[in-house]
């Protein structure tokens, strides 16, 4: 009698006995997943634009041609600006369509979970992958972020399937795939670059092993002559690195094992995962090592199994991204963020799920994860979704509080505030940032002044404007703009 929940019609790129679950199941994850999708697809209404958010929206609103000026003292590609311009050259230059071009990748992602990996590698990782896409706040940061973090995650991803169909049928389509979301993937993120190359090397060795060159070569050799720009940028950022930069040191192993289930402090589901990956990973190659191992399935004990090539073209990315940067980081200088290994994490997901469907149904090892996830993911994940509800409301209000303030003119010390933020919220406005509270010393007797400060004025600072001939009234304190808390004073003649 055949199992109700074997899928009977596989695709051949489906894992063998693939687990695509009851109806009932796949009924409440396409439910699940559809409040997801709403309950973000929300957040993209909202007008918390960071620094990093800023200059985006500030960048986009340049022609394509300036785009590519500005992004040449950067250390990012114009890829990705191009990409969110596109969105709003169709939906307009507003706060909605810069945030949604952003949820765009998520929603790609999502689609993916529910069709693609559940009819390949089963129901399990189709469940785990939409919970950690919708609920641990590495991923739900990202959803609305104006930043390339989620384009990255998406197309490493799309590269991981690909080069997965690759090893299993090496032909011209899936070839084009490799080339076409490998070029995405390099020139989306520069670390992206780095992830892409490891996900070509792991199938060259596949390749190697299976003797099956042709394709790998021909496809490898497209993308690195189409990268080599790319490749010229990245050594011109990382010779600037030593001094400069904002990353002060290298992430900690402890940081990173939480890191990819979740977020930083998530070390009990990191270490949780990883053991069930490692053990899974041991039992396809015939090694049935650790306590969790007598609850799995027979496995097909060869090295080149389904999972055994899943596992190489996901891990050699993931570890090699984060190595590369970290080690890297000591040799030179600290120039690694954990987010620049975000772009691995969908992959690695997707093996926590094949894994977890390893084990036998009575062990109910999804339910149980699920649970300890969750317990971590949902207070962190809840306390960040209400700040950045409060710090909506927050920013609207003083939004109205201070109107359109035109060429006005701001002081701030806040140097968020000079690179982006203050542009952004109030277009045409001249900046003048004092570090030192002489703020009386820096009025402009030709516009009108407002103040944008991290600290409250005490009544004898407020005092020393008036021999300037200006009162300060109070506009908003203790307030929001965006994720920044600050003190808005305007400046009024006597």
């Amino acid at each position: 009698m055949t199992d109700p929940c074997i899928d009977q019609n596989q695709s051949p790129y489906a894992l063998q006995s693939v687990r695509a679950g009851t109806e009932r199941g796949r009924y409440l994850l396409i439910m699940v997943s559809a409040f997801f999708l709403l309950f973000h697809f929300i957040r993209t209404f909202g007008n918390n634009f960071w620094s990093d958010d800023a200059f985006t929206a500030n960048v986009v609103q340049h022609s394509f041609s300036e785009i590519v000026d500005i992004a040449s003292g950067d250390s990012h590609s114009p890829f990705y600006y191009f990409i969110v311009k596109c969105f709003c050259e169709v939906l307009g230059y507003n706060d909605w369509a810069y945030q949604f071009s952003s949820f765009v990748p998520y929603l790609v992602l999502m689609i993916l979970s529910l069709t693609l990996v559940r009819r390949w590698f089963g129901i399990e990782a189709s469940v785990l992958m939409s919970v950690m896409l919708s609920v641990v706040p590495v991923s739900v940061n990202y959803i609305t972020e104006v930043r390339m973090y989620e384009w990255a995650l998406m197309f490493v991803f799309m590269l991981t399937l690909s080069a997965y169909a690759f090893c299993q049928r090496p032909n011209v389509v899936n070839a084009i795939l490799l080339i076409v979301c490998g070029l995405a993937s390099a020139y989306i993120h520069l670390f992206a670059m780095v992830s892409a190359g490891a996900i070509f090397l792991a199938v060259i060795a596949v390749m190697f092993i299976r003797r099956r060159m042709l394709f790998v070569i021909i496809s490898g050799a497209a993308v690195l002559i189409a990268v080599i720009p790319l490749l010229r940028k990245a050594l011109d950022v990382y010779s600037k690195v030593e001094g400069v930069f904002w990353i002060e040191r290298p992430p900690y192993i402890v940081e990173w094992i939480g890191y990819s289930f979740g977020d930083v402090v998530f070390l009990i589901p990191g270490i949780v995962g990883f053991a069930i990956i490692v053990t899974v990973i041991l039992h396809e190659f015939g090694k049935d090592k650790g306590p969790l191992a007598r609850y799995l399935e027979p496995g097909e004990s060869d090295r080149l199994t389904q999972i055994g090539c899943l596992s190489v073209v996901v891990l050699a990315p993931f570890l090699f991204t984060f190595l590369f940067g970290i080690i890297g980081s000591y040799i030179l200088s600290p120039f690694f963020a954990l987010k620049y290994g975000f772009a691995t994490l969908a992959g690695l997901w997707l093996l926590a799920g094949v894994a977890i469907a390893r084990f036998r149904p009575d062990v109910k090892l999804l339910k149980k994860f699920l649970i300890v996830l969750l317990v971590f993911a949902i207070p962190i994940s809840g306390y960040n979704l209400g700040m950045e509800a409060i710090q909506c409301v927050q920013t609207e209000q003083l939004l109205d509080a201070t109107g359109d303030l035109g060429d006005a003119y701001a002081i701030t010390d806040m140097t968020q505030m000079r690179n982006a933020v203050l542009e952004h919220y109030y277009p045409g406005i001249e900046i003048m940032y004092v570090d030192d509270g002489t703020y009386a010393d820096h009025i402009s007797t030709a516009k009108e002044n407002w103040l944008f400060i991290e600290g409250g004025l005490s009544d004898e600072e407020k005092s020393q404007f008036e021999p300037k001939g200006y009162r300060v009234d109070t506009v908003k304190s203790d307030t929001y703009l965006a994720h920044y808390k600050l003190y808005v004073y305007h400046l009024v003649p006597l």
